[in-house]
């Protein structure tokens, strides 16, 4: 018998040989998302206990240590006390079998009789978009076939949310994760930019009751990452004006009741301190000071009012705050403000840092060919011997660090998120822009 005051989560995990699952964690969803339960594989097995008044909502099952990718998502409404899966490792793209009748069943029962269809679609799809002659019998064929396939996707989908209209979580995620049918096939470019500017049309985020779910973070991320997608060869100008449409217009649409406003504000805060867009971070901070303001916290909004000191005496034509350091012969001090150049690259960086290397090859290339300019680079470290190995490969930079990391009162005062981010200086030590990526 089960226990009236849990929730039993279990299953086996198939054909794991090969592969490396032992430990499993099950994450919640809010601002970005928390670890609600963990658990270990044991002869395939695994098993979950959460307590009976666990929130409803769609939580994620990670089964990888080491790729964030490897997950599939689980209904908990309230109402099953026991929820049984079983996931083949070895099948590529495979969804989850869940025990009958339950709200997981129905839900991957459609994604996967959907799925056949969507990759038949695809390829349907590719042909027109490649074929040469749109005027063969060929391509007509195909592309009356492509059509009626559409029809037929749109008629299951219909047909599975009148039938499951009593079940709210397995009915919200395909709602809310629509189709894109393309009508144009020329190229894939035209697709994605009629994608990105029809994105929210058939997308519901006046629901508070889905912030318990992945589909709000989820539907930001895949938004924003039409500007940051590679294929575009977007200039890093064109991506960051990009990304400031975009986040203005999440939070129009997010804006239609205070939890869902507060979720989109916040989420974008952090995410974008996260990956090092300070320019995003203090575009948001600016245009929407009362939204920061009315839904931070206490110690979030003491921050935030330090990052708008830091903007005021940041702001272009300010006189950049001195970095000193010891001189040559120990007992004297030198420091950014003594340092003679028409223009000076104050680049903040980390020995270990994945982005940084490359940036720091081609800012010691740069200096090369730029003598009446100078480089200074702050490593953000706390690690001495992989720091002072790292900045032996550049011989065209002034290297600084204390050792203090994020602490360090030059990252504080230049109000550093994240590395590499840029100071680009005047000879007067005025500062003429910041940028997060390499200016030149």
């Amino acid at each position: 018998m089960l226990a009236n005051n849990k929730i039993i989560i279990q299953g086996k995990f198939l054909e794991i040989e090969h592969h490396e699952i032992h430990f499993l964690k099950l994450e919640q969803f809010e601002i970005g998302s928390k670890i609600i339960a963990t658990t270990t594989v044991e002869n395939e097995s695994f098993k979950f206990e959460l307590p009976s008044n666990t929130q409803p909502g769609v939580y994620r099952l990670k089964y990888s240590t080491t790729n964030p990718n490897k997950y599939f998502d689980i209904i908990i409404n309230g109402l099953e006390t026991l929820i049984e899966v079983t996931y083949k490792c070895n099948q590529p793209n495979t969804l989850p079998n869940f025990n009958l009748q339950s709200e997981n069943y129905m839900y991957y029962s459609y994604l996967e009789n959907q799925t056949k269809n969507l990759e038949t679609l695809s390829i349907s799809q590719y042909f027109l978009q490649n074929y040469p002659n749109s005027k063969e019998t060929i391509y007509k064929q195909v592309l009356k076939n492509y059509y009626s396939l559409c029809e037929k996707i749109k008629k299951i989908e219909k047909e599975y949310l009148k039938k499951n209209e009593k079940y709210f979580w397995a009915t919200s995620l395909i709602k809310n994760k629509p189709i894109y049918f393309p009508n144009n096939f020329t190229n894939n470019e035209l697709i994605e930019a009629e994608k990105y500017q029809n994105y929210w049309n058939f997308i519901d985020v006046s629901n508070s009751k889905l912030l318990n779910t992945p589909l709000f973070s989820d539907h930001i991320l895949m938004y924003l990452q039409y500007h940051l997608n590679s294929n575009l060869k977007l200039s890093n100008e064109e991506i960051e004006i990009g990304l400031k449409q975009s986040v203005d217009k999440i939070l129009m649409q997010f804006s239609s009741n205070e939890d869902t406003q507060k979720f989109a504000i916040l989420y974008l805060l952090k995410g974008f301190k996260e990956i090092g867009f300070n320019q995003i971070v203090t575009y948001i901070d600016n245009k929407y000071q009362n939204l920061v303001l009315k839904y931070s916290s206490k110690n979030e909004i003491e921050t935030y009012l330090n990052r708008k000191d830091a903007y005021e005496k940041l702001k272009p034509g300010t006189l950049a705050p001195n970095i000193e350091w010891k001189g040559i012969n120990k007992d004297e001090k030198s420091g950014l403000h003594q340092i003679k150049a028409k223009e000076i690259i104050l680049v903040f960086w980390s020995s270990e840092c994945p982005h940084c290397e490359e940036t720091m090859r081609k800012l010691d290339n740069w200096a090369i060919n730029n003598n009446d300019k100078a480089v200074i680079a702050i490593g953000i470290e706390t690690e001495r011997e992989n720091y002072f190995e790292a900045i032996k490969k550049y011989k065209n930079i002034l290297f600084y660090t204390d050792f203090k990391g994020f602490d360090s009162i030059p990252v504080k005062e230049y109000a550093i998120l994240a590395t590499p981010t840029f100071y680009l200086i005047d000879e007067n030590k005025l500062i003429i822009k910041s940028y997060d990526y390499y200016p030149f």
